[in-house]
């Protein structure tokens, strides 16, 4: 039975000052429970988007512990060295490799496993808000409680390893600079090579860590940064050696390349990067209340009457038209008009909180928040909510301090916004466990299905993500545009929303289609919505709120061979990119 004084101590939690003992339990507690009340309705979650990714080197390092990368993959359409493909380093596949051992490869027992860091990131985000507001409870809750932190931690990926190693990072770099203690700081100093190595994002610490102990005038503690830049030039003399080129140098090569191929404008990217912003930390609009800044609210009406005037002048952005047939696209309008504002109103509760306070630690959420979103919106490829994901920490922290969090009186009517934000934070994860699970289903429905017809003509699928991975794993075959030769009578199944590789659709006639319902109300990727939280270059928001969400594979047959080798060179000139790897 919970009695009286266990609520006391709940409720009291949120408010730093009491037994610090008792309260630190509470906040445990709390923190714990909503981790797992936000993640654990999705263990069953199919794998999604580049998880097969991450999965297969984890495989492959438990066969070879020391070349995570030395196996060809089928991924853009045709055999390729993985070490090529893959644009991230192995870090989490380590995590995978050690977590299957135990709870093996299955959705379940790695979904679980993830719980770890997802919990890491967690309560690295309460220690280091001890550190800056007297409520480090609900600086963390607010953290979680974001539709970018629901969905990143229902993936086996390496965004959310890679922002716990970040968070900590941060913490113990504070704590050493602030106590001149540099055992802290070579924990510190560790952790972010781990990042590093996890995901390359986490370079972004350099300067983060640099900034705060030049602060503190403290300009001794920079040697300790050599550490991870050691830890980053070793994995690129040794991956050079063992792969022929160093994967940090390609991955930002790469980068490089496909944003020349886009070449999308700087208004444009600020324009999505303050959309993807906004939509992926929208509780900021439900803090508003609690928030008495005037110039926080400026900036909120300010950016969505930007919103509103730039996209009724330029006629729409990123792809998305809000003109169409029949008037204004008005749910994408509204889409567009709030995530800009809740943007805004992060922007500007960041340089409100450095204006006011002007200390290192308003210096060092401001460069966190500034530079993360800098980061996504104009120097990454494409922006996405994965990249924005680190800046979720500094966003709980900084709406505990503008809500008076740090002040006494702190009233507890200030936890309401967080029922919306965990509210919209399970929706939109819903939404993208129905879109993983739609994949699986179409994989099992249509090996199943023409299977039993035991018909002569081979079945081949085209498209990556989850539904090659069930695909392969199942038996079925994915079209190599390197060695494949699609006879006639063959049929292939394409994705409407999951292909990079166009096929001559004059050799192709319909056969069949298979539609799959999607859950109703939200939508991680969904081209007539809008929506594409996994790369901005498909459409312009994160998620969107919608009714008649659905995925379409049109099953098509081959009316004459096609000798898709000889197509290959055509085929990538036109080729679709897809998210981020």
């Amino acid at each position: 039975m919970i009695t009286a004084p266990f609520w006391n101590k709940i409720i009291g939690s949120f408010h730093f000052p009491m037994n610090i003992q008792a309260s630190r339990i509470a906040q445990a507690a709390v923190l714990t429970a909503a981790v797992l009340l936000l993640l654990a309705p999705f263990a069953g979650k199919a794998f999604h988007i580049d998880d097969p990714m991450y999965i297969w080197a984890a495989r492959q390092i438990l066969d070879s512990p020391a070349d995570f990368y030395g196996f060809q993959v089928n991924w853009e359409g045709y055999m390729a060295p993985m070490a090529e493909v893959m644009q991230n380093p192995p870090g989490v596949s380590y995590f995978i490799a050690a977590a299957s051992t135990v709870a093996g490869f299955g959705e379940y027992g790695l979904h679980i496993a993830f719980l770890i860091p997802a919990l890491a990131a967690a309560f690295g985000t309460l220690a280091l808000a001890r550190r800056f507001t007297a409520s480090p409870l609900l600086a963390s809750l607010v953290a979680i409680a974001t539709p970018v932190f629901a969905v990143s931690a229902s993936t086996v990926m390496s965004d959310v390893l890679m922002v716990a190693f970040w968070v900590w990072s941060i913490e113990t770099w504070v704590s050493g600079t602030d106590k001149g203690d540099h055992r802290r700081l070579a924990i510190a100093a560790t952790l972010a090579g781990l990042g590093i190595l996890t995901k390359y994002n986490a370079v972004s610490l350099f300067p983060l860590l640099a900034a705060y102990s030049l602060m503190k005038r403290r300009p001794g503690h920079l040697l300790w940064l050599l550490f991870p830049a050691l830890m980053l030039l070793g994995f690129e003399a040794a991956t050079a050696e063992m792969y022929g080129r160093g994967l940090f140098s390609k991955a930002a090569a790469y980068s490089s390349m496909i944003k020349g191929l886009l070449a999308t404008g700087a208004a444009e990217k600020g324009f999505t990067g303050l959309l993807f912003a906004g939509g992926s930390f929208l509780p900021v609009l439900f803090f508003l209340p609690f928030i008495r800044n005037f110039k926080v609210y400026a900036a909120v009406i300010l950016f969505a009457s930007v919103a509103l005037i730039v996209l009724l002048l330029s006629g729409g952005v990123g792809g998305m038209r809000v003109y169409r047939e029949g008037g204004l696209d008005w749910a994408f309008m509204a889409h567009a008009i709030v995530f800009s504002a809740a943007g805004g109103g992060l922007l500007a509760i960041a340089v409100s909180d450095l204006l006011r306070e002007r200390d290192p630690k308003a210096v060092l959420l401001f460069l966190w928040v500034a530079g993360t979103f800098v980061f996504s919106g104009f120097v990454n490829w494409t922006t996405n909510g994965r990249t924005l994901l680190p800046m979720a920490p500094a966003f709980g922290i900084l709406i505990a301090r503008a809500t008076g969090a740090r002040r006494a009186g702190f009233s507890s009517w200030r936890l309401l916004p967080l029922l919306p934000a965990f509210l919209v934070a399970l929706l939109v994860s819903a939404a993208d466990f129905s879109l993983a699970n739609s994949a699986r289903e179409a994989a099992r429905t249509l090996l199943t299905r023409y299977s039993q017809q035991n018909s002569a003509s081979a079945l081949w699928f085209q498209g990556h993500w989850g539904l090659q991975y069930y695909v392969e794993a199942w038996g079925g075959r994915v079209i190599d545009w390197r060695s494949t030769v699609l006879k006639r009578g063959d049929l292939v199944v394409i994705p409407l929303n999951n292909y990079d590789l166009v096929l001559p659709l004059e050799r192709l006639s319909l056969a069949d289609k298979l539609s799959l319902p999607l859950m109703s109300g939200a939508s991680t990727m969904h081209p007539s919505a809008g929506s594409s939280f996994y790369a901005s270059i498909r459409n312009p928001l994160p998620f969107a709120f919608c009714l008649d969400a659905g995925e379409d594979y049109f099953i098509m047959r081959v009316r004459e061979d096609i000798d898709l080798p000889a197509l290959l060179p055509g085929a990538i000139s036109k080729a679709r990119r897809g998210p981020d790897r």
